[in-house]
């Protein structure tokens, strides 16, 4: 009976230890189970939810991608000659939020004493930038500098490859290529006009790297080559631009005009072997230059022509069959009366030929002209030479001159414009219309652009010559013209001082009155121009010589300020173009 009772004594504390280890266990059950699903949880999140944002700083730890850089495409003569092209240079930069914070003086004294830069601007920039992982220090650097910055090996300092634009021939027409920004994109010229075709497409290299940051080649390694822009092969010649460039210069010296242009023309084809201004700029250091200074006068600006312009009604003159070379007209002895209005010649002038009316310049002779033809003819003769409208060359900003709309042309108008008044032209709208005659009559577009070339060396756009526009006048009076009128200018008229050389030349000198801001014109301002070509049995090339208000020496018209510029850089073009000198030339030798 007892053995009974300690038995049953026995099993109660053992039921109820057996009750307590299941509620412990199923609590611990319950915990494991909670805890597992929280890792379950945890890791759906990290690798499936947060997969690709972790795999993207995995990525960015573990590899690095680093641009290549497009090479711009570079301008060429019409030989091929270089005149900017782009060359690697290295660029120093920095990943602010790699360099640890207390290092971040150390590091901008080191960068600000090997680049010549304002520590104390570096280091506020660094600080302020420090969450960026880019930020440039000094772009373009010199072999020097970037070799100081490869050996100081600073922890989030590094070298990237760019390009900048250089001149292997100097600074050859500057105003007609432009320049580019700090980031290789035009600004002007044909930098801006062509950019597109120019500026290539980046390339980039994905290379994994060490702990250090440092690139690792392997397999893994992605590239995509940069495609370098198309190089663009221009109609200008290299030597052709020194020549007019030199000419310039001592223009400027003699004269100091307030700015001066001269453009070179190939007559057949209508292209442009030369182009320059003054002021001029370089395209290196734009910003160091006035805004006028880079201002392309040869096609932004437009002048009163004056006597330059007395061959193109002198054209529409002949063509209408109103007279020949050797008719006479009565010039009124240097003082023509209509309405009111007194006209004057620089001399007294009795009779002259429609030859000698060009040969000497005669405004009372060209004021009668355009009373006989009219003002439709007139008007008709302007427009087909193509002045009021752009010669649509392909440079930036070229405007289309002044031409009063016909409806309100007055009485004196008809008078005005045969003297080269009442209408402007920019430089490269005389120059075109003027090698219109030379071209036997035919007005051709102006060409500057030869062709364009991929990164291969592949033609992907040609600009063939010639572009013909019009007929303008017929062969006979564009013969007419050239010989005896503009012939007899330059051998006994107002541009004999360019009869310089082996070469025959035409041409016709211009001095316009600029106009006053009191009302009327200027009895001190003058623009004094040379329209010239050559040889006159065969014209090759036209050439303008202009000089916007000479300011020095005791003279300022065009036969004695432009013309002798414009026949010694028609002698020189000629020759350097291999032109054989015609036997009836009446040029004497230099």
């Amino acid at each position: 009976m007892s053995w009974d009772g300690e038995r049953k004594g026995a099993g109660a504390p053992r039921g109820q230890l057996t009750k307590w280890h299941h509620f412990r266990g199923a609590f611990l059950l319950c915990v494991l189970l909670v805890g597992f699903t929280g890792l379950a949880a945890r890791l759906v999140y990290l690798q499936i939810l947060m997969h690709d944002t972790y795999v993207a700083i995995a990525e960015e730890q573990q590899t690095m991608k680093r641009p290549i850089r497009a090479r711009r495409g570079g301008m060429f003569d019409r030989l091929g000659r270089p005149l900017c092209v782009s060359v690697p240079v290295k660029s120093v930069f920095v990943a602010p939020k790699e360099v640890e914070l207390p290092y971040v003086p150390l590091v901008s004294l080191a960068l600000s004493k090997e680049l010549g830069l304002d520590e104390d601007k570096l280091r506020n920039e660094m600080l302020r930038r420090y969450d960026k992982s880019f930020m440039w220090v000094k772009r373009r650097v010199s072999q020097r500098e970037a070799a100081s910055i490869h050996r100081l090996r600073l922890k989030g300092v590094s070298l990237r490859t760019e390009y900048r634009r250089t001149f292997p021939q100097g600074i050859v027409a500057p105003h007609l290529i432009g320049w580019v920004d700090v980031d290789q994109r035009g600004q002007e010229g044909l930098e801006r006009t062509l950019d597109a075709q120019l500026t290539g497409v980046d390339g980039f290299e994905w290379l994994e790297c060490d702990g250090g940051r440092r690139p690792l080649l392997t397999e893994r390694a992605r590239f995509k080559p940069a495609v370098h822009g198309s190089d663009v092969r221009l109609t200008v010649d290299a030597e052709i631009q020194n020549i007019i460039s030199d000419e310039l210069e001592q223009i400027v010296r003699e004269w100091d005009p307030v700015s001066a242009t001269v453009i070179v023309m190939e007559v057949k084809t209508g292209r442009i072997l030369a182009l320059d201004n003054r002021p001029t700029f370089s395209p290196v250091h734009p910003d160091r230059a006035a805004a006028s200074d880079r201002l392309n006068r040869a096609v932004c600006a437009c002048y009163e022509p004056g006597s330059i312009f007395k061959p193109f009604a002198m054209a529409g003159y002949l063509d209408a069959g109103l007279g020949r070379t050797d008719d006479t007209m009565f010039c009124e002895n240097g003082l023509f009366r209509i309405r009111g209005r007194r006209l004057r010649d620089h001399r007294p002038f009795g009779w002259l030929t429609l030859s000698e009316v060009i040969e000497k310049s005669s405004n009372v002779g060209m004021a009668k002209v355009g009373l006989q033809m009219g003002p439709g003819r007139l008007f008709g003769i302007i427009s087909a030479f193509g002045f009021g409208q752009s010669t649509d060359s392909g440079l930036p900003g070229e405007i289309g001159g002044i031409v009063t709309p016909f409806r309100k042309w007055s009485y004196y108008t008809v008078t005005s414009v045969p003297m080269g008044q009442e209408i402007a032209a920019s430089p490269m709208q005389l120059i075109a219309a003027f090698n219109a005659i030379a071209n036997d009559g035919v007005l051709v577009k102006p060409q500057v652009i030869q062709c364009i070339t991929d990164q291969d060396g592949k033609v992907v756009s040609e600009f063939k010559a010639p572009a013909v526009v019009r007929r303008v006048i017929s062969s006979e009076t564009a013969q007419a013209l050239i010989d005896p009128m503009l012939v007899g200018v330059v051998c006994r008229g107002t541009g004999k001082r360019a009869n310089v050389g082996v070469y025959s030349k035409f041409g016709k000198t211009g001095t316009a009155q600029k106009l006053s801001s009191a009302g009327g014109y200027s009895h001190s301002r003058f623009v004094s121009s040379f329209l010239c070509g050559a040889p006159a049995d065969d014209p090759r090339i036209t050439v303008l010589v202009l000089l916007d208000e000479p300011r020095r020496g005791n003279s300022f018209y065009g036969g004695t300020v432009a013309a002798p510029v414009g026949g010694r850089i028609t002698e020189k073009t000629l020759k350097y173009l291999g032109v054989t000198p015609s036997a009836t030339s009446q040029g004497h030798d230099l």
